[in-house]
């Protein structure tokens, strides 16, 4: 499922990085691209760092006991003298010995506490992933939302602006007789209703671009 998710969010990530310029508090120089976004907003989750540094606390827990495992060490040195040191025909020996030693009472438990250990920094990194794809999945509906409520403004102004031309030519055929007067009054309403959209379509994209703001801390 997680993998399913990753390949949801990638192709998200390609289909929109062509238009990839998320305006962020509508100002050009403020602009970054989708992954850019992306990235900024998974490094700034509280729910992600700190999954982190449970990770992390969780990987420091077990070095400990990984080292459990390793043979104490044990050097020794020695040196002997036969007859009076520095006196020609004296012998003079030296020894150095190094052992080791390994608990083999105690390397079942150590086993044991070993695979749990690494049980447990296992579950940590799935939790880790976990949050990743949760932020990674609401800040792909963030950006996905802001890109289409700009793309909405766009057409919608542009119909606005279709309607306003209809209207005039309308007005100009009444006036010459050429078009009743209930044909005028039709085209102004739907006038009216496309100025109406675009003002909602503008309220939408003020509320997406703040919630986008709000996740990439601007």
């Amino acid at each position: 499922e997680a993998s399913v998710k990753r390949a949801g969010i990638f192709f998200v990530s390609v289909v929109f990085a062509a238009q990839a310029a998320v305006q962020v508090g509508w100002s050009a120089e403020e602009a970054i691209s989708f992954d850019q976004a992306l990235e900024t907003i998974v490094s700034r989750s509280t729910a992600v760092t700190v999954q982190r540094t449970n990770a992390e606390i969780t990987r420091q827990r077990k070095l400990p006991i990984q080292f459990a495992f390793a043979p104490s060490l044990a050097l020794s040195a020695q040196q002997n003298t036969v007859g009076v040191a520095q006196v020609p025909g004296s012998l003079t020996t030296r020894r150095a010995e190094l052992s080791s030693e390994l608990n083999l009472v105690r390397f079942g438990a150590d086993f044991t506490n070993l695979l749990a250990a690494s049980s447990d920094v296992d579950s940590q990194d799935a939790l880790t992933d976990d949050a990743v794809l949760r932020t990674q999945e609401a800040a792909v509906r963030a950006l996905v939302q802001q890109i289409q409520r700009v793309q909405e403004i766009v057409i919608t102004r542009e119909i606005v602006r279709t309607q306003t031309e209809s209207l005039e030519i309308a007005r100009q055929r009444y006036a010459r007789g050429l078009f009743p007067m209930q044909e005028v009054d039709k085209v102004a309403v739907d006038l009216t209703n496309a100025q109406a959209r675009l003002a909602d379509a503008q309220i939408s994209a003020f509320e997406a671009s703040a919630t986008l703001e709000n996740l990439l801390g601007h």
